[in-house]
């Protein structure tokens, strides 16, 4: 149905990173093993079902907390394997959260020399202007800084990745990025959403309040998905040409009210708490959300596969 695949583009600090260590394990002892579902994957049963209709839909794996110029590296390694698996002469990418920056540096950069063989780039909740949460977690006295350093030392691991997402940094790349993505073939869409304090995910509820606070001046009240604001995920609406002339960035709000795990198919668990054995209806109103969201990603698969023409 789609003539170009769909890469999937995980966010930073991926959570399910405990799934592809258990999976690895059990290959090593059962050559060939594999989870038959993606139930637990990032992308909570976003490929499986993109792929029951037809379309072709690939995960990635990157840098779990690298920064920016590494992430877009191993990004660049995947696409150009997907490109050779698949023999396509090019691929759509949806990038969530980091995902997009990822993709976006890859881009800029023509890492591979892949960047005339993107399509299109369709970022949800990402962090384009940055997010003061990373501010506010990497200030002075903040933990933020003391956790890369203990990351560092405790499992020899990268985690620069977090400081690619203050919106300095952010506003940097920016500068650097957006005159070239202004010229170039690609096409840019972004997906946004953001969702109350309350109903967001139990621990993303003090880093909403924040943003909330932080960014209340913004031209959405700083509202968020509970990490990235809405102004941020919107980026920016049309990009500027040398010559005068406007590339329009496509925009799309998500279906429906979503924090920064409900725009990849989770549930949030605190929100079951309700039901009991007399009270099935938290049961009804989660298979309802993820159907919304799983049909939001196959409706966004159509759009993309008129791209592909």
């Amino acid at each position: 149905m789609n003539r170009y695949p769909i890469i999937l583009a995980h966010g930073i600090a991926r959570f399910d990173i405990l799934r592809e260590v258990l999976g690895q394990t059990m290959a090593d002892i059962w050559p060939g093993f594999t989870f038959p579902t993606d139930e637990l994957h990032y992308f909570r049963n976003i490929r499986s079902y993109l792929q029951r209709r037809g379309y072709v839909a690939y995960h990635t794996n990157v840098a779990f907390a690298g920064g920016l110029p590494q992430r877009a590296h191993d990004l660049s390694v995947e696409v150009e394997r997907i490109l050779v698996e698949s023999g396509a002469e090019k691929v759509h990418v949806i990038g969530h959260s980091m995902g997009g920056l990822d993709s976006r540096y890859l881009l800029r950069h023509n890492l591979g020399n892949l960047a005339s063989r993107v399509r299109s780039l369709t970022t949800i909740g990402t962090p384009h202007l940055g997010t003061s949460f990373a501010d506010w977690g990497l200030a002075p006295n903040n933990v933020g800084q003391e956790a890369i350093v203990l990351l560092r030392l405790l499992f020899n691991l990268d985690a620069d990745g977090f400081l690619d997402l203050t919106t300095e940094r952010c506003a940097a790349f920016n500068a650097e990025a957006e005159p070239f993505e202004a010229e170039n073939e690609v096409v840019y869409q972004v997906v946004a959403s953001a969702q109350e304090e309350t109903a967001v995910f139990l621990p993303l509820q003090p880093s909403h309040h924040l943003i909330q606070q932080f960014e209340g001046q913004d031209r959405f009240g700083g509202a968020n998905d509970g990490l990235v604001s809405l102004a941020s995920q919107y980026w920016a609406a049309e990009l500027r040409r040398r010559n005068g002339t406007i590339k329009q960035v496509l925009q799309y709000a998500f279906p429906v009210p979503a924090d920064h795990l409900n725009q990849l198919g989770w549930w949030d668990l605190d929100e079951l708490a309700g039901l009991h054995w007399w009270n099935w209806w938290p049961l009804w109103r989660k298979w309802r959300f993820e159907t919304a969201v799983k049909q939001f990603y196959a409706q966004l698969a159509r759009t993309l596969w008129d791209l592909s023409m």
